[in-house]
C-alpha cells in the first residue's frame, strides 16, 4: 500500500515565503534608522534595498527556468563554479542560518525585556538560556512532521505580519506626528504639537 504524500498548501507555502522574507532586521534596522536618519534619507535606503532583493529574487527565478534540474543555491554554485564553489556556499548558507537564529534570538529578548526587565538587552545569561530553550522547542515543533512545522510557522508570520502593518498605517492616522526634518532641509508644515527649535 502506498503512503500519501504530505504536502504544504498554498497558505501555508505563502506564509513560508513571507516568514523566509521577513526576518529581524525589519523591526530593528526600522528604528536604529529613524533615530539617526530623516524620513527622505530612510526611504531611498529602503527603495535601494528592495531594488536588490527584488533583482536577488530575479536571478534565482530565471536559473530556475533556465536549468529546472538544478535543485538549489549550492548546486547553482557548484555548477558554475565546480565543487569547490557549491562547497563555499553551502556552508555559508548554513552559516547564515544558524546565526540568523541567534539575531532572531537576541532580538526576541530585547522586545520581551521592554515588559520584563529581567531579559535587559536580551544579551544577558537569563536571555540566553531562555532564547535556547525557546529554539530548542521550535526545533522539536518542526522535527515532528510537516503539519506542525507548517503551523508554527503560519503563527510566526502572524506576528510579524501584524507589527508590519501596524507602523505601515500609523503615518495615514489622524494623530500621526513627526518631527524629524527632510532630506533636503526644507522645513516640514507643523501638523503636531512638536517642540519648536529653540531661537539661533
Amino acid at each position: 500500500m502506498e503512503s500519501k504524500v504530505k504536502k504544504l498548501g498554498f497558505g501555508a507555502l505563502v506564509a513560508l515565503v513571507i516568514s523566509s522574507s521577513i526576518g529581524s532586521g525589519i523591526f530593528g534596522i526600522a528604528s536604529d534608522m529613524a533615530d539617526t536618519t530623516s524620513p527622505g534619507a530612510a526611504l531611498i535606503a529602503w527603495v535601494i534595498t528592495g531594488i536588490g532583493v527584488a533583482m536577488l529574487c530575479l536571478s534565482l527565478t530565471n536559473l530556475m527556468n533556465k536549468r529546472p534540474e538544478l535543485s538549489g543555491i549550492f548546486v547553482y554554485a557548484e555548477e558554475g563554479f565546480g565543487p569547490f564553489g557549491g562547497f563555499i556556499s553551502s556552508w555559508g548558507y548554513w552559516l547564515s542560518a544558524w546565526l540568523g537564529n541567534v539575531a532572531f534570538a537576541t532580538m526576541l529578548m530585547s522586545a520581551v525585556g521592554y515588559f520584563f526587565p529581567v531579559f535587559e538587552d536580551g544579551s544577558n545569561l537569563i536571555s540566553i538560556l531562555t532564547a535556547s530553550i525557546v529554539l530548542w522547542l521550535m526545533f522539536y515543533l518542526v522535527n515532528r512532521g510537516i503539519e506542525s512545522a507548517a503551523a508554527l510557522n503560519t503563527i510566526i508570520t502572524i506576528c510579524k505580519l501584524v507589527p508590519c502593518l501596524y507602523s505601515s498605517s500609523l503615518p495615514f492616522s489622524p494623530s500621526r506626528h513627526t518631527c524629524s526634518p527632510p532630506i533636503s532641509g526644507t522645513p516640514l508644515p507643523v501638523i503636531s504639537n512638536c517642540p519648536a527649535s529653540p531661537p539661533r
